[in-house]
């Protein structure tokens, strides 16, 4: 006992002070076991994580009194100092701050639940795996939160296509090598040059927000066709992120922040918000933070489902939206053709890269389980004579079967040549109805 008391006498006032920093720093480092035996598993990771701490660690230990108070006094004025700079934004290109990019790309939206930020503009950081290069890779949105023009309320002679989805049409650097503007420029190459493709893409977008998109703005543009891309996010985020069929990506979030604002913090939550209001720890450990605010929740909202029931709902729930698109198409006089989008599951054969972006063999199951489902039902859609002329069904899951170059740079997205193949796809696709939508030669 009289040793403890000594040691701790020896460390001076400042000691408790620094194993407190040294326990939050810690704590922010590895906000999960999982994270903790991914860092501890792998020397490198280890080092590169951890060997500041473990310095820091040492020297409030080891250290006497006078290094305990050098050490707590030079933190204190290094973190007031950062956080000035940081709040100014002096550091705002060293520092990335995935909020601020998440916040781009799904902003609060009515209806929709988010969509991107109006009138804003970022650095699409992925340019490099889209085969961009840096000074093509700002994007910028207009006023409803979409790349590219708005649609003049006078269409005159214009072909009015609208192509819907989720981040796979939103991407491309620069904007014209996404596949609405792929799709484009092969219109105008084979005549039709009064054909205009619009890019209303969202990142995240699942089918149920798309039709919602369809209702409360697509049809106030008159369009002549709207081309919907879509069926991964609804399948991908059932089963990762948004376990409740038809939910938009994330839900949670936004189920918490209504949740604190109507019965306040938990104590778990409450040292996250306020770590939050530090602009410094926010800009490196803010997605973690929010994360675990969230993460409280999370059992509370979310009851465990056997893969293959989860399949058949989240199937289920998007067929039934992509009906709803084609009811509300033919009652507002507009052409829909919807494309079933494939995943690199369905590649092959896979070059380079592409062989360690399949995931885990749950998620390749469960994947691979659905679309089985979903094709079959898609098939159907296609085959009702209800939609005869109307809306048009194109499963396109298996473009990739016999392409020999390397295209997917992650489970879902395509580089700039993939965009460019899937657009030329979906032209031909489409190229049999011309005369059944009015397109002529122009």
């Amino acid at each position: 006992m009289n040793f403890r008391i000594k040691y701790l006498t020896n460390k001076g006032l400042t000691f408790p002070g620094n194993t407190l920093i040294f326990s939050l720093l810690l704590w922010l480092k590895i906000p999960s076991t999982a994270e903790f035996y991914r860092i501890v598993g792998n020397f490198t990771l280890l080092i590169r994580n951890l060997s500041p701490l473990f310095i820091f660690g040492a020297l409030i230990l080891f250290g006497n009194r006078l290094i305990n108070r050098i050490v707590f006094i030079s933190l204190i004025v290094l973190f007031l100092i950062s956080e000035s700079l940081v709040r100014i934004g002096l550091f705002n290109n060293l520092i990335v701050k995935n909020w601020d990019y998440s916040n781009f790309y799904r902003y609060p939206k009515p209806f929709v639940e988010f969509s991107g930020k109006p009138n804003s503009s970022a650095l699409f950081l992925a340019y490099e795996q889209m085969g961009g290069t840096k000074q093509d890779a700002t994007i910028t949105l207009n006023d409803l939160g979409f790349r590219g023009e708005l649609p003049l309320p006078d269409k005159s002679e214009e072909f009015r296509i609208i192509m819907l989805g989720g981040s796979t049409v939103f991407n491309g650097v620069p904007l014209s090598k996404s596949i609405p503007g792929e799709l484009e420029q092969l219109f105008h190459n084979n005549g039709f040059s009064k054909v205009k493709v619009y890019n209303w893409g969202v990142v995240s977008f699942n089918s149920g927000q798309e039709l919602s998109l369809l209702v409360h703005s697509v049809a106030d543009f008159n369009p002549d066709l709207v081309i919907v891309y879509d069926g991964a996010n609804d399948i991908y985020h059932s089963y990762v992120f948004e376990p409740r069929p038809g939910y938009p990506y994330n839900w949670q979030t936004y189920e918490t922040g209504l949740s604190l604002i109507r019965n306040g913090p938990k104590l778990s939550q409450i040292i996250n918000l306020i770590l939050l209001k530090s602009s410094l720890v926010a800009s490196v450990f803010g997605e973690s933070l929010r994360t675990r605010v969230v993460e409280s929740e999370r059992e509370l909202l979310l009851s465990p489902q056997a893969p293959n029931d989860l399949s058949n709902k989240t199937v289920q729930t998007y067929i039934n939206n992509l009906n709803k698109m084609c009811n509300f198409s033919k009652g507002n006089s507009f052409k829909l053709a919807v494309i079933l989008q494939p995943v690199i599951l369905f590649k092959n054969p896979l070059v380079d890269n592409e062989k360690n972006l399949l995931g885990t063999e749950a998620i390749q199951s469960y994947v691979k389980q659905s679309y089985k489902i979903l094709e079959k039902d898609f098939k159907s859609l296609s085959e009702n004579p209800r939609y005869n002329n109307q809306c048009f069904f194109y499963d396109s899951i298996k473009i990739f079967s016999d392409y020999n170059q390397e295209t997917y740079w992650d489970f879902v997205h395509t580089n700039n040549d993939g965009n460019k193949y899937i657009a030329t796809q979906i032209y031909n696709s489409i190229k049999n109805q011309f005369n059944t939508l009015s397109l002529k030669l122009k």
